[in-house]
């Protein structure tokens, strides 16, 4: 089994061919809810890379263009999947490919709504 690093370099390298191609990529943002605004944001979060690896791996066409241009098997996609699957487990943040864009943090107490309102100021006095 492929250790963290090694799974991320693999999803890394697929999604970098996802981004080349058009209609993978457009097919990606569907199953996932992400959008091109939304993406970076997106791949800092849990689960992420093993939505990349999961959507290759659904959709035939796609992994054997993956296998053609990396030159790297579909066992060894298994395998990074694999290696996500048991970090996901062992973190409950992480959600399905269906619903990962849509996760939300929870909501955080906000300072504002601590303090006092004030009434408005003029920014500009009249002289």
């Amino acid at each position: 089994m492929l250790d963290y690093k090694q799974s991320r370099a693999i999803a890394v390298h697929v999604l970098g061919l996802m981004a080349r191609d058009k209609e993978a990529l457009t097919r990606f943002f569907n199953v996932t809810g992400a959008s091109p605004e939304t993406i970076s944001a997106c791949a800092q979060s849990p689960g992420f890379f093993e939505a990349v690896l999961d959507f290759s791996v659904s959709d035939a066409a796609f992994l054997n263009h993956i296998e053609a241009q990396l030159r790297l098997p579909a066992s060894a996609i298994d395998s990074a999947r694999a290696c996500f699957k048991a970090e996901s487990e062992a973190d409950t943040r992480v959600v399905s490919i269906s619903g990962w864009a849509d996760r939300q943090e929870p909501p955080r107490k906000s300072r504002k709504a601590a303090l006092p309102s004030l009434p408005p100021r003029a920014l500009y006095a009249r002289a």
